[in-house]
């Protein structure tokens, strides 16, 4: 079986760069998103069949999240989606910051047991790999996410961006996320900084 999760990886091919080697030339092409701290795991959802995440090491998380909840509660109301793809990030978030990854791990392998930790773990819905089994370009996805998520009051965040401005980007989201910003254009970037 193919991993959906590890394939869309492998098309992004995000490549690591410093924040002065961007090409800034380029810039007005590109969508700057935030970068979170926390697990990749990618949203598999078929209608009346499956709802689960499913990392690019293949470790699969099918029940007992209170975010895999909200997902299938969204997408089985919007009765065109019959199957769809949606990778992220899950990071735990308590009092309004976003925890580590060693805290976010922690919390996930115990969410199961504890409706408190379920609590604290939300999903960075980042793209949308495939929809209805047709992959879909990247300003496509932002849109289509934008629509289904955004400002749902659920423990899904639908990735924030800006379009051509690599500063302000910079400015709003690499101070919030220590990793730095991600890049997305005909090369995808994950910009560092330094």
């Amino acid at each position: 079986m193919i991993n959906e999760s590890k394939e869309w990886f492998k098309k992004v091919n995000f490549q690591k760069i410093k924040f002065n080697d961007f090409p800034i030339k380029q810039e007005k092409q590109y969508y700057f998103t935030e970068w979170p701290e926390g697990v990749h795991f990618t949203l598999m959802y078929k209608r009346n069949n499956y709802c689960y995440f499913l990392s690019p090491k293949g470790t699969m998380i099918k029940d007992n999240l209170l975010v895999l909840n909200d997902y299938k509660h969204i997408l089985d109301k919007q009765t065109k989606i019959k199957e769809i793809i949606i990778p992220g990030t899950i990071a735990a978030w308590e009092n309004g910051k976003i925890l580590s990854i060693k805290q976010t791990l922690y919390i996930l392998k115990h969410a199961d047991t504890s409706i408190k930790y379920q609590r604290l773990l939300h999903h960075y819905a980042e793209d949308i790999y495939k929809y209805n089994n047709t992959i879909i370009d990247y300003p496509l996805a932002i849109n289509y996410l934008t629509a289904l998520f955004y400002n749902t009051k659920t423990k899904i965040r639908a990735i924030n961006f800006y379009k051509g401005d690599l500063k302000v980007a910079w400015n709003h989201f690499g101070k919030k996320h220590k990793f730095g910003i991600l890049a997305r254009g005909k090369v995808n970037y994950k910009i560092q900084k330094g």
